[in-house]
């Protein structure tokens, strides 16, 4: 093939539609925290510092004082498992006696409060996540 056509089949790649594009990975976490994996999950969310995460989370009741979850009447929610507490601003609810969350955060670095690590977590519009298609979501049990 010459130069010319090889110009002209690459030209007709790109115009239809099916070159490559820089895509942007969303990490969403789903399933069931309780006293066996709550530390890793808030490890795992304040990992995404300065990024945005998807969460479909069931913080269960805790079993013991070593951690705690709540939720305030405007929606938002707090998670501390001693050494990480993730402040929720917006998109917290209670179902059937736990703290849930089904959405989209920007996880943002809050500082260290008394030997603590503190992360917000701002709400992010999840239509602008779904309908983005230059992001692909990945979905991981915990």
């Amino acid at each position: 093939m010459d130069r010319k056509a090889l110009l002209m089949v690459g030209g007709a790649y790109m115009a239809s539609g099916d070159a490559p594009k820089n895509e942007r990975t969303i990490r969403v976490l789903r399933g069931e925290v309780d006293d066996a994996n709550l530390q890793k999950i808030c490890s795992l969310i304040a990992d995404e510092n300065d990024n945005v995460i998807g969460l479909k989370l069931r913080f269960n009741t805790p079993q013991n004082d070593r951690w705690s979850v709540e939720v305030q009447d405007e929606g938002g929610g707090y998670v501390f498992d001693g050494e990480i507490e993730l402040n929720v601003s917006d998109g917290a609810y209670w179902v059937n006696g736990a703290l849930s969350l089904d959405g989209f955060w920007l996880v943002k670095y809050g500082g260290m409060h008394q030997g603590i690590l503190s992360f917000g977590l701002q709400q992010v519009d999840e239509a602008q996540i779904r309908l983005n298609t230059g992001i692909k979501l990945v979905e991981r049990d915990v």
